[in-house]
């Protein structure tokens, strides 16, 4: 079950994407990804004896607790990255909290305790009487400190097991908030950079908000363009982007002039990492950037010359027109 917003206002706010995305979450925990393994755990421990022996089942509540904070980690490293996909005023929603289990925080919860309860199963912790450890903790003291004192408390399996649980659940909490805290902190700056409104002869506030928008790319850019030029505009602006940038370009083919597909051609030997395509005529009526397909932005006026003109530049949906994109470059022919 999706653990939902325990407000109303938070209710209305979640959205079919966000749904969508702790869906898969809750699929990965109970059905596929992240499942714990018991059986698997205890064979790559290579802890030797029985688990009828006393002596070996605290080694494995003890292995036990680093083998689940593993895991634990490397779910919220996913989820770091899956909470980029997710709006900004659905973040707090997305993530949940200590006191009604919304969010994200309810599947792992239900994943921690599934996990140890497959544990105890398994090793039949439940079934160990206190009166078994105490015996088993006085012959530890004897046979280690050549003592025979009894221990002053016995040795709880159980109890040691629900610790586990408890500070599992402490480290997701205090992981959670971090991270809602960070993604929050990335989403206003990105928002702040992609906000823009320029009155007409704002050239050069124009160009560099052209190029802060492209260097905030990690990983992708993909834009849509009606003209890009009868030169190398757009491609100066361009050269701004880390190496790591994987560029993709649609254009209008009726409006490809020469000189833009030989600076294309150069930059393209240069760099490598850029793909020029050309739309059928007239199909193309905006111009869009999306970037690293996490954020996207609609460009009121031809990217080369914003600033020319009075033009807005905002943020829209990222998901939503990067499908769009993905069609129309299908469509789309390659240039050489």
């Amino acid at each position: 079950m999706i653990v939902m917003p325990g407000n109303r206002r938070g209710r209305e706010r979640w959205s079919s994407q966000s749904d969508a995305l702790q869906s898969k979450l809750v699929e990965q925990l109970t059905e596929t990804k992240y499942v714990f393994d018991v059986d698997q755990f205890i064979s790559e421990t290579q802890i030797s004896g029985s688990l009828a022996d006393p002596a070996t089942l605290p080694k494995l509540v003890a292995a036990l607790k680093g083998r689940l904070e593993e895991e634990l980690f490397r779910i919220l490293s996913d989820l770091e990255a899956t909470s980029r996909k997710v709006p900004l005023d659905e973040l707090e929603a997305f993530f949940g909290n200590r006191e009604d289990a919304a969010g994200v925080a309810g599947p792992i919860m239900t994943w921690i305790g599934e996990s140890l309860d497959k544990f105890n199963d398994k090793t039949g912790i439940g079934r160990h009487s206190h009166e078994k450890w105490y015996e088993w903790e006085r012959k530890l003291i004897a046979s280690e400190f050549k003592s025979t004192d009894p221990a002053p408390n016995t040795w709880s399996a159980n109890d040691d097991v629900e610790r586990i649980g408890d500070d599992l659940t402490d480290l997701m909490y205090g992981e959670l908030a971090a991270m809602l805290s960070e993604e929050q902190a990335r989403q206003k700056h990105q928002e702040k950079v992609l906000t823009l409104r320029l009155s007409a002869g704002e050239v050069f506030a124009g160009n560099r908000a052209a190029r802060r928008i492209f260097s905030t790319a990690n990983k992708s850019l993909e834009i849509i363009d009606t003209y890009i030029g009868i030169g190398p505009e757009l491609f100066d602006m361009l050269e701004i982007t880390a190496s790591t940038v994987h560029i993709r370009i649609i254009t209008d083919k009726a409006k490809l002039t020469r000189g833009a597909r030989l600076a294309y051609q150069q930059f393209k030997r240069q760099y490598r990492r850029v793909q020029l395509r050309t739309a059928p005529p007239k199909t193309i009526h905006d111009r869009y950037i999306i970037i690293d397909h996490l954020a996207a932005v609609h460009v009121g006026h031809s990217i080369k010359d914003l600033g020319t003109k009075m033009a807005e530049v905002h943020p829209i949906d990222a998901p939503g027109t990067l499908t769009k994109f993905e069609v129309l470059w299908s469509k789309s022919l390659p240039v050489s």
